[in-house]
């Protein structure tokens, strides 16, 4: 092996934990004592390292795990095969595993000159199968792996929604038979330009021994990624964060600058992570990883911004958009089990279930809607839709093979209660965690009926239903005078304002930077950003990371004309962690996007202003597109559609719960420094009644999104939950890397993201010490 792949870390380590584990539980590789123990590093699975094809084409890489070959439980005393199944009401019950059974999808690796047994321990204990090429081994499910003549092997999590495309392109080879070897006949023929022309949700790392080159890539909106660190001098990388975070001598200090830009809704730098040691590599990026051991960054794919697509006659675009739809649609109902689509009452899920049922007709289509449940108070506003039933059944009754059904629960759901269903799979807090719980029933159901995968419409705001609101500022910006006052004029008649008010709010103040916007907003007396107001930061840590210029120099909470917008919506979806995975995870069937299709974004991209807004109408192309799928009922809706309306009931039901853990994050230094503990007591302890007035912004954002990140700070900090089940005992206690007691402080409950230790130690004598936070970095310049 070359001596040059024997790198130094690039952030100090921590000394390497024991992987012994301590006798209480089940001493095999069950997931219940997997899950009391946290993420610690387990025995390893024996595993057979496969060698690279010889017969010239790509051929699976097949390892062999102790789990397949016996009982998870082995042939152990009584005793421990029954301390290892979970308890009624355990707090540490894991989640709901996938439904792919074994190890999942995920992919992982290790290059290191020297062997490194503990990584390689871990790493086989969290994946599963691995084959080993020169400094590298892989580690991923069962047919994820490849390898051909040539000395290269590629790993690949995720999938290739236009693989039948691209097999028409090697036609003249053979056609590879699944993606994984498409993928890689792809880079054997195009290299790290391979990825550009893949669409779908994957990320994968691919090996070329000649070159003693690793390539990492993830796919262009970041829907999946790769993570990497380093350890002891050897390179990890997984597409997975839980994966690295159970490996022996990572240090899992937080990034101050990440942290606080998740509390305030900024966007990051591309490549941070929650954790100062881990770096992502970033959407439409390649990580190439050379034997010095520097990464080289390389951009496979942006939207043309100066792009525009010109027809003389307007049902052209109707009618490229209706085929791009429907291709986008078409690449992602391929797998096992029955086709199921969340249905709301809105354009994009609307857009995606009816192309579905038009596709697979006269075969059943199953639509699931989320709805609130009858008899239950929530929150009324006239602009928005708080029960979508009544539009998704009209939709419904439109196409005939489409079974539909509504999905309402008065109760609490599993992960609203039991913050470690959350933590586990996804390694960090999750903004949304009310919707979580609001949509785990329809995930549920989804399961129930047999699906492996549901089609949604998540990203439809941003491509096909564009409102064109925008475009206002855009024909000033361009001098298109005579356009912008006919379309300002008609908006005025449709809502009651006079043209020179949407001039002002639409045209004119777009074109302002974003701090002179402001002063605008102040000089008026008009409200900060939601984001501004709703945010449970603590004020004094935001202005110790410069949060606020942050938010100014991105933008992202105030208007701009067309290019802008989209810009910045860029630079936020890429830069989100890769929730949807964790989610299919979490729930056991994976959730696909169709309206997040590259050709399809990036024809919506392509289209002019005026395709979008006319004559006072937004979403012209979407309703003209739609037109031949979607009720009148649906297409001619104002107003927009509101999740988890009745949210006071949900958090009420939780309120005991919620009281005791604000009152908790004052003994956590770390959550109090962070959060704005202060408010969110005021919140708690002046709760509201009225559910129609009470607004999200106070109770759903500032309390409960700030508990669910304080949970997560405490339970990092090694504590126990409100059920108490120790969440961590072994974690470093500081700067200086010195282990934790066993006896180490309290945290609790429901939140969201990676573990960090194991249960099982006795609880409580010693005080909260704060998880170590990183070092500032001063935050780089925005380009």
């Amino acid at each position: 092996m070359p001596s040059a792949w024997s790198w130094s870390a690039a952030t100090p380590c921590f000394s390497p934990r024991s992987t012994s584990i301590r006798r209480n539980g089940c001493w095999r590789n069950c997931w219940s004592c997997r899950v009391r123990r946290g993420f610690r590093a387990m025995p390893a699975q024996r595993t057979t390292d496969s060698p690279a094809a010889t017969d010239g084409t790509s051929r699976p890489l097949r390892g062999r795990c102790a789990s397949s070959a016996r009982s998870s439980h082995g042939s152990g005393r009584r005793s421990r095969r029954r301390n290892c199944r979970p308890r009624p009401g355990d707090p540490m019950t894991p989640p709901l595993r996938t439904r792919a059974g074994g190890h999942g999808s995920a992919l992982a690796g290790v290059v290191a000159a020297d062997a490194m047994p503990d990584l390689i321990r871990a790493l086989s204990t969290q994946v599963g199968p691995s084959v080993s090429l020169g400094p590298i081994r892989l580690f991923g499910s069962s047919g994820r792996l490849r390898s051909d003549v040539r000395g290269a092997i590629l790993g690949l999590d995720g999938r290739i929604d236009n693989a039948a495309e691209l097999r028409r392109s090697f036609e003249a080879r053979g056609p590879a038979s699944d993606d994984a070897s498409l993928a890689l006949d792809a880079l054997s023929r195009w290299g790290a330009d391979a990825p550009a022309r893949f669409r779908g949700a994957f990320a994968l790392a691919y090996w070329e021994e000649e070159a003693g080159r690793l390539l990492l890539a993830g796919d262009h909106l970041g829907l999946k990624t790769v993570f990497h660190a380093r350890i002891d001098g050897a390179l990890v990388f997984s597409t997975s964060l839980r994966v690295l975070l159970a490996l022996p001598g990572l240090p899992r200090d937080l990034d101050e600058a990440y942290l606080a830009a998740f509390l305030s809704d900024v966007v990051p730098e591309p490549d941070a992570t929650l954790y100062a040691a881990i770096r992502r590599v970033p959407s439409a990026c390649t990580a190439t990883f050379r034997p010095d051991g520097s990464p080289v960054i390389g951009e496979y794919w942006r939207p043309d911004w100066d792009r525009r697509i010109r027809h003389r006659d307007d049902d052209t675009y109707v009618e490229e958009a209706r085929a791009l739809l429907d291709q986008a649609v078409r690449r992602q109902l391929h797998g096992p089990g029955p086709v199921v689509c969340q249905l709301s009452g809105g354009f994009d899920s609307g857009a995606v279930a009816a192309t579905a049922a038009r596709l697979c007709a006269p075969a059943v289509v199953h639509a699931l809607t989320a709805a609130p449940p009858d008899g239950v108070p929530r929150f009324e506003h006239p602009a928005l839709i708080t029960d979508e039933r009544a539009a998704a059944a009209a939709v419904a009754r439109m196409h005939p093979n489409m079974a539909w059904e509504a999905v309402a629960s008065a109760t609490l759901h599993p992960l609203d209660e039991n913050p470690l269903r959350l933590f586990l799979p996804l390694g960090m807090p999750t903004r949304n965690v009310l919707n979580i719980g609001w949509f785990a029933p329809s995930m549920d159901r989804a399961r129930a009926l047999g699906a492996r995968a549901v089609l949604g419409g998540y990203l439809g705001n941003m491509t096909l239903s564009w409102d064109g609101l925008c475009g206002l500022a855009s024909m000033a910006r361009r001098g298109d005078w005579l356009r912008l006052w006919r379309e300002a004029t008609a908006l005025g008649r449709r809502h009651g304002l006079s043209a020179a008010t949407i001039l002002r709010r639409h045209a004119l103040k777009p074109l302002l930077p974003p701090h002179l916007q402001r002063r605008w907003d102040d000089h008026r007396g008009a409200p900060r950003p939601e984001s501004e107001r709703y945010g449970a930061i603590n004020p004094e840590f935001a202005r110790s990371v410069g949060m606020d210029e942050r938010r100014l120099a991105m933008g992202n909470d105030y208007p701009g004309d067309t290019d802008t917008m989209r810009r910045r919506w860029m630079s936020r979806v890429q830069t989100l962690p890769p929730v949807m995975g964790a989610m299919g995870e979490l729930f056991g069937v994976e959730m696909r996007d169709p309206t997040a299709d590259i050709d399809l974004l990036e024809f919506c991209f392509a289209v002019p202003d005026e395709q979008y807004l006319r004559d006072g109408q937004t979403r012209w192309l979407a309703r003209r597109v739609l037109a031949d799928r979607l009720p009148p009922e649906v297409l001619n809706e104002q107003r927009r559609g509101f999740q988890c309306p009745e949210f006071l009931h949900r958090l009420t039901l939780q309120r005991d719960a919620i009281v005791e853990g604000v009152e908790a994050l004052d003994r956590s230094p770390l959550a109090s420094r962070v959060l704005d503990v202060a408010r969110m007591k005021r919140l708690a302890a002046d709760w509201p009644t009225d559910a129609a007035a009470t607004g999200f912004g106070e109770y759903g954002a500032v309390l409960h999104r700030g508990l669910h990140v304080g949970r997560f700070l405490r339970w990092i900090e090694g504590g126990t939950n409100e059920a108490g089940g120790r969440l961590d005992h072994d974690r470093p206690a500081g700067p200086a890397g010195r282990r934790r007691s066993p006896d180490g402080g309290g945290a609790e409950g429901p939140g969201h993201r990676p573990p960090r230790g194991a249960p099982g130690g006795p609880q409580g004598a010693e005080p909260d010490r704060p998880a170590p936070v990183a070092r500032r970095r001063p935050l780089p310049p925005v380009r």
